[in-house]
């Protein structure tokens, strides 16, 4: 019809992912309580009811999680703040890690939204980008500094690419200069890590040397 007023198109999108939810799986539209008993990472919580124990996974937001920085602090925060607590849970979706995606209240609070606020996690805006009060919360934060803003460029969690562990020195020998025990200096050297490599005359390297010196013609010294 013509002049009619068409919804912007989060409204709608957000309507159809209500509706769908509602017909296929109506009981998990309904919100209900549990008590937390673990905060894995800042933006997940394990918590039990009637006996049984889900992961929640907060909706709409992203949190750093450990070695990535900030990481530790969100969970910290988010332990504090919920850990042992009844909490009221509105679940969105069960996703495909069999988590259930949903806002999670606290003393009457939303705790996904004082997360972002406080500067602990992100809007999710790569998949979330209609949920812009979330996105209005975040750029409340980043201008005033607080958490992972304090931090003049963080990365969000969906671009940190941890550096992998470098492989430990361990300790120096007196006599060596590679590392004690390594896979290098136990081949280079037939007598074990505490004798010296170079020069070492009963040492595989310079017995594999002297064999392909005596091999070339005129050759009977051993080079130094």
């Amino acid at each position: 019809m013509q002049g009619a007023t068409v919804a912007p198109v989060h409204r709608r999108i957000r309507l159809l992912i209500f509706l769908l939810f509602a017909i296929v799986v109506p009981t998990t539209c309904l919100a209900w309580q549990a008590r937390v008993m673990e905060v894995p990472y800042g933006d997940h919580l394990k918590v039990r009811a009637d006996g049984k124990t889900e992961t929640i996974r907060l909706y709409g937001i992203d949190s750093p999680i450990d070695p990535q920085p900030f990481g530790r602090e969100a969970r910290l925060y988010t332990s504090k703040r919920v850990l042992g607590k009844v909490v009221e849970i509105t679940p969105i979706i069960r996703d495909h890690y069999d988590r259930i995606v949903a806002w999670v209240e606290v003393d009457g609070e939303s705790l996904n939204k004082e997360l972002i606020r406080k500067g602990m996690t992100w809007w999710y805006r790569k998949y979330l980008p209609f949920e812009t009060e979330l996105g209005q919360l975040e750029e409340e934060a980043r201008k005033a500094k607080v958490g992972l803003w304090k931090d003049s460029s963080p990365i969000p969690p969906w671009e940190y690419q941890p550096v992998p562990p470098a492989e430990p020195a361990g300790p120096l020998t007196t006599q060596s200069h590679g590392r004690r025990g390594s896979v290098r200096e136990r081949v280079m050297s037939g007598t074990g890590p505490s004798k010296p490599v170079v020069g070492d005359a009963g040492s595989v390297r310079q017995r594999l040397m002297n064999m392909r010196n005596s091999e070339k013609p005129g050759s009977g010294e051993t080079p130094n």
